[in-house]
Parts: structure tokens; sequence; C-alpha cells
């Protein structure tokens, strides 16, 4: 099973040193939200495939 949780990449920002550092904190922060909402899962959302897909394509909807 696969699961793309893409974020924009903040090197690709341009702009002042606050932007490029405003765009690498939103990126850092929408992955910790992410990975933290996966480590919580509960250990039955891993025996169901479809329980599991869910859940992933929910965590990757985290911060958008």
């Amino acid at each position: 099973m696969r699961a793309h949780w893409g974020v924009e990449d903040p090197a690709k920002v341009t702009g002042t040193d606050a932007e490029s550092d405003s765009a690498f904190e939103t990126a850092y922060s929408i992955l910790r939200a992410r990975i933290n909402a996966l480590v919580a899962l509960p250990a039955s959302a891993f025996e169901d495939r479809t329980e599991l897909k869910q859940e992933l394509d929910r965590i990757g909807l985290l911060g958008i």
C-alpha cells in the first residue's frame, strides 16, 4: 500500500528570507502533523487494509 503526502517544496520559494523561512516552517508543520497523526493511529487500523487506506488518505489532507 502506498500513500503520497505531498507538500509544496519550500526550497522553491523565492523572495525575502522571512518568506523562505515561513515556507519551511509551513512544510515542517504539515509534515509534523501528518507524522503525529500516523503514529497516533490505533494498532487496529493496521489490521484492515481498507481502514488503513482511508486513514492514510485522511492524514494526507491535514494542513491543506
